[in-house]
């Protein structure tokens, strides 16, 4: 047995011509069908928008006599959301005969008179509820700083509230809706930083005109009660005594402002203008100040205006203020003179050994020596010589350079380091020393090349750099997307999730272009593969966060990225007992540092 299907055919050309604010509440559809023949016939009838199927089709099972079938009802919404647009122009019904148990069997269908009959209602508003004479009593000399309503609500079927604040009686800034449900809920809106779309005084908010007025939207009865509001307010209202302008290389606007209490603020003019967000507290308050623009940072002196008061500081480009060092001209520094040496070599005596790792082979040695003149610093490094023993593993003690453990804490007659190997606790013969190094030899060091955009598809050089909110989501953002190489290259290996978590920087060069500079060093946030806008193939990518807002979508010919990674080498047993964070400088070697 098989079902076979015929061509669907196309009703369409429906244009209702519908309000767009109406709520369609269902469709149902009738036609007259038979079938002459064998096996079991039916129709599938489906709605469709553009001559493509939505929702979900229904099969009508039909009779060889004409007769009359009726699908769908005034609450069915055909297993899709239906909107005034979707019948206002694109749709239309499809219809497909089927034939049940159709081996070597046949049959003719007879198909007229298709009627759809569409069932809405009209959205309407209700009246305004307005809520007043909440007796706030602000100090005049506080400022507003946002508001939050609380309120229980509910209602018969889809509805939403909009609530909007009012000044002096009269409704202002920006409305805010609520969509409900159907169940009693406590909803909250607005929070500690806004003003609902309006400049406020503390005199608006005590004023018993000030208040907020709800209304209705859609249909059914709506329930409302217990509406509260939250005033937040700032302590004391200050003076500003200076504001300037700081302007990047890359067209970013800040307006920096002192106030008399010592807060600098700044505005992003740019993507968040007419807005104040704290940027520096702890400024001696009472202080003045100028500002100059260099090098791509501001430099900010204060004073009372005859004399000197904070320390100057600079805002650089990554948002963060750093403390101004005068380089000259002025008094000179006065140094106090020391001397330090390295102690003597420590004479061995006896040593216990502690099994501390197995792979690779490693342990806790406890070295006890001649009484020295001073216990040995934790951290310094000492090599092992004339001991003459060999590891079970057949390392020799000997030549191993060890790190003075803090655990326990070195005295003048032994302290405790890591060694590789597994050796048997013991005396030590005469001439065993550890001799004091305050270096370790470096074999080597390795660095990633700087890779340019790699497609071996087409062979170009574009790196494409989008400045969205995430990788994949194209709104407007400050995470910055950059695709490193085309589709099928090998993904880098260090910029792994793993290596990411530790911290990995990258430098880009070579990557300005369209008003926006991405060139310098970035801490990469996130790796993977994903589709860039506009294209269906997979991309590597990595992300980092840039020092503005915006939406591009760009590809820089000749961009460079290089992961700021680096590779040391150390002659065997390396460096024992070196942990995460701890800080190495190097010498000899270009750069040094």
């Amino acid at each position: 047995m098989s079902t076979v299907f015929s061509a669907p055919i196309l009703a369409n050309g429906i244009n209702l011509g519908l309000p767009l604010n109406v709520i369609i509440m269902g469709v149902a559809t009738s036609f007259s069908a038979g079938a002459s023949g064998t096996g079991t016939p039916s129709v599938n009838i489906q709605l469709a928008s553009n001559g493509s199927g939505i929702g979900t089709s229904v099969n009508v099972p039909i009779s060889s006599t004409i007769s009359t079938y009726s699908q769908g009802s005034p609450a069915y919404q055909w297993g899709t959301t239906l909107t005034p647009d979707l019948f206002n122009g694109p749709l239309g019904i499809l219809i497909t005969a089927e034939l049940d148990n159709a081996t070597a069997a046949s049959a003719t269908f007879s198909f007229n008179t298709l009627t759809a009959t569409v069932y809405y209602v009209a959205s309407s508003s209700s009246d305004v509820l307005i809520a007043q004479s909440f007796s706030f009593n602000i100090s005049l000399s506080s400022g507003i700083s946002g508001f939050n309503t609380s309120f229980q609500a509910y209602s018969s079927t889809d509805t939403e509230l909009v609530l909007q604040l009012m000044q002096a009686g009269v409704p202002v800034g920006t409305p805010k809706t609520v969509a409900l449900t159907t169940t009693p809920t406590i909803y909250t809106v607005g929070s500690g930083s806004d003003l609902w779309g309006a400049p406020w005084t503390a005199a608006n908010v005590d004023a018993v005109t000030f208040g907020i007025q709800v209304s209705a939207v859609g249909l059914g009865t709506t329930y409302v009660r217990d509406l509260d509001i939250v005033t937040y307010i700032t302590p004391t209202l200050s003076n500003f005594n200076w504001i300037g302008s700081y302007e990047q290389n890359n067209d970013a606007l800040t307006t920096l402002a002192l106030d008399a209490a010592g807060n600098m603020w700044k505005e992003d003019v740019v993507n968040n203008p007419n807005v104040l967000s704290l940027a520096l507290s702890g400024l001696i308050p009472g202080s003045f100040a100028n500002g100059a623009t260099i090098d791509n940072s501001e430099f900010i002196m204060f004073s009372d205006l005859s004399i000197g008061t904070d320390r100057p500081r600079q805002l650089d480009a990554d948002g963060n203020w750093y403390p101004v060092t005068q380089v000259g001209p002025g008094a000179p520094p006065s140094f106090l003179a020391s001397t330090g040496s390295l102690s003597g070599q420590l004479k061995l005596t006896s040593f216990t050994w502690t099994t501390l790792s197995t792979v690779p082979p490693s342990g806790t040695v406890a070295f006890t020596y001649a009484t020295a003149g001073a216990a040995p610093t934790v951290g310094s490094i000492y090599v092992i010589s004339g001991t003459g023993l060999i590891s079970t593993e057949g390392i020799p003690l000997d030549g191993q350079a060890v790190v003075v453990s803090g655990a326990p804490a070195p005295s003048v007659t032994s302290f405790s380091a890591e060694v590789q190997g597994t050796f048997t606790s013991g005396n030590l013969p005469a001439g065993s020393v550890l001799t004091p190094r305050s270096y370790y030899t470096i074999l080597s060091i390795t660095q990633p090349p700087s890779y340019p955009y790699s497609d071996p598809n087409n062979g170009n050089n574009n790196m494409r750099f989008v400045l969205s909110a995430a990788a994949g989501n194209w709104s407007a953002g400050n995470n910055v997307t950059v695709y490193y190489l085309g589709h099928g290259s090998p993904v880098d290996p260090n910029l792994s999730s793993a290596n990411i978590q530790k911290g990995v920087y990258v430098y880009i060069n070579n990557a300005v272009q369209g008003g926006y500079n991405f060139d310098g060093v970035w801490q990469v946030t996130s790796s993977g593969v994903d589709q860039p806008p506009g294209t269906s193939d997979h991309y590597g990518y990595f992300t980092f966060t840039y020092t503005q807002s915006g939406s591009t979508n760009q590809k820089i010919l000749g961009a460079t990225y290089r992961v700021t990674l680096a590779t040391l080498t150390f002659p065997s047993p390396g460096i024992l007992g070196l942990s995460a964070g701890q800080q190495l400088t190097i010498t000899g070697a270009t750069p040094a540092g």
